[in-house]
């Protein structure tokens, strides 16, 4: 079943075309990566594919059967609203189911031999029950924990939350809906290693159709069967995962080169002829040569290979071997040290990746040698 469909975009702005001639067709099991270099136009489809920005030609087609999951780039007005119960808004359906269930049953209270009432309440609790009601709860706290928020937290307001578990949470509601076609743009920016291979194994546990845009190579490889490179204005489409997509552009490209360099030689031919003989005896053979050319479809390179600007970084004065040492140092706030007795010497040249779980310091660290902490 087909969820959504484009026919024919164009989207421009000023004079800059994003997209033109742009069709696309996605199905309830598809599993895509959308790529393509920053700027695009990523993030521009998939607010086109919500319908929060229109096509300037063409159209959106989209059945009354699917329901798009976006996360939001702003939470707003839910300071005031814990945590468990802000992801909980993502099934305003049962919320409601649930209200009228605590007011049946409060008449019920109020009138116990009532047989109509004890009938609709058992036809609601079943409707509950049906629609994953009871479940509810305990998915929600299973998809923030996968998260990385601890469980002490679950009843935290979102005011006293970061930017970074915002967004955290945002996703968190987003998983919890009813949705089933979620587009996800860079789902594990603020996700620790735990927490990005937890959503890979939830991802691929779902019965729901999505699109991810990431930068993530290992989170691509793990949760998608296609790649849409967005090039061209247009959507290239590859079917064999993203490990292989890597192959298969990379003799696209070939292939393109070959008939990109092909007509440019072809081209120049026809040139050469025409300013040879367009004034000699042979006029009308140039001249025709001339209506080709200007009929020809002109291949370009791949966006890739196109030249664009250049610069220099100039090198300053080389480093000490030795750039930076820690002894027996703490880091944290006042009298909480995140971590003690920390020894490490840093020497012209490494490459050192920082990880552990969120809240465990990684800033703290980095903030400290800068000293801004």
């Amino acid at each position: 079943m087909t969820l959504l469909a484009g026919e024919n975009i164009l989207k421009q702005y000023s004079d800059y075309i994003i997209f033109e001639e742009m069709s696309f067709s996605i199905g309830d099991n598809d599993r895509i990566g959308l790529v393509g270099p920053n700027g695009i136009g990523k993030t521009t489809l998939f607010e086109i594919m919500t319908g929060n920005i229109s096509p300037d030609q063409g159209k959106i087609v989209k059945p009354k059967s699917s329901l798009i999951g976006y996360v939001e780039q702003e939470i707003i007005g839910h300071d005031n609203t814990i945590l468990i119960d802000f992801v909980a808004t993502a099934r305003e359906d049962l919320l409601k189911l649930k209200a009228d269930i605590d007011r049946i049953a409060h008449e019920l209270e109020e009138n116990p031999e009532s047989h109509k009432t004890l009938e609709k309440l058992g036809n609601y609790q079943h409707r509950f029950e049906t629609e994953g009601g009871y479940a509810f709860e305990s998915e929600i706290k299973i998809i923030l924990a996968g998260l990385g928020f601890p469980r002490d937290r679950f009843q935290s307001r979102m005011s006293s939350f970061s930017g970074g578990e915002k967004n955290r949470a945002s996703l968190a509601r987003l998983l919890a809906g009813r949705s089933n076609l979620l587009l996800l743009d860079e789902p594990t920016n603020h996700l620790d290693i735990e927490s990005t291979i937890w959503l890979e194994e939830y991802l691929k546990s779902l019965n729901k159709a999505y699109i991810i845009v990431s930068h993530d190579r290992t989170f691509l490889a793990n949760t998608i069967d296609k790649v849409w490179e967005i090039t061209s204005k247009k959507i290239d489409q590859y079917f064999n995962g993203f490990d292989k997509f890597l192959v298969e552009r990379e003799e696209r490209r070939r292939l393109k080169r070959h008939i990109f360099k092909h007509q440019q030689d072809e081209i120049r031919q026809i040139e050469y002829f025409i300013r040879k003989n367009m004034a000699g005896q042979k006029t009308k053979q140039a001249q025709s040569k001339q209506k080709y050319l200007e009929r020809m479809e002109k291949f370009d390179l791949p966006e890739s290979e196109q030249i664009g600007p250049s610069f220099t970084v100039e090198a300053g004065q080389r480093s000490h071997n030795l750039v930076l040492a820690i002894e027996d140092a703490s880091f944290g706030y006042g009298h909480r040290p995140l971590l003690s007795d920390v020894n490490l010497n840093i020497y012209r040249g490494d490459r050192i990746g920082l990880i552990g779980v969120n809240g465990s310091g990684k800033t703290t660290i980095l903030k400290t040698i800068l000293g801004e902490v």
